[in-house]
């Protein structure tokens, strides 16, 4: 799989977030903005019902609280359902060695990190860094990509 999701840029128009989505819904609008230190909620007047946002830089909190969420996919808008991109959520871990790709579906980042530490490895094959990562989604085996 391939990584192209990303936070939408701050200077993105909310006209074209508020295109993105029908009238009475709730979006989660991931987005680069790293003043925003929590989600800020938005509620718009829509005919004929209102649209809420959630906006937010963290990407995790807005899988949770929405069921849809608004970002960038290979440079365009893409509203994806909460529930996929939980599923595509995994944590690299760095090592000298190398890395190693970890699932996120049911387990926290904490949890995989504590667990490669207790195990018994040689000096050199420890953890480095790691970081959250969300994989491109596919709809087929052939590898096709989503939407």
């Amino acid at each position: 799989m391939i990584r192209h999701l990303a936070p939408l840029d701050a200077a993105t128009p909310l006209r074209d977030v508020l295109a993105c989505c029908a009238p009475g819904t709730l979006l989660g609008v991931w987005i680069a903005l790293p003043a925003l230190e929590r989600p800020a909620a938005l509620r718009v007047p829509a005919n004929p019902r209102w649209v809420s946002l959630l906006i937010s830089s963290d990407l995790a909190s807005l899988t949770i609280r929405t069921p849809l969420v608004l970002l960038q996919r290979r440079g365009m808008p893409w509203v994806a359902p909460a529930a996929r991109l939980r599923e595509l959520r995994y944590l690299e871990v760095l090592e000298p060695g190398g890395g190693a790709m970890h699932p996120l579906a049911e387990v926290s980042p904490e949890a995989v990190v504590a667990e490669r530490r207790s195990t018994p490895r040689p000096a050199l094959d420890r953890v480095t860094g790691t970081r959250v990562i969300y994989l491109e989604p596919v709809d087929s085996r052939s590898g096709a990509s989503l939407g």
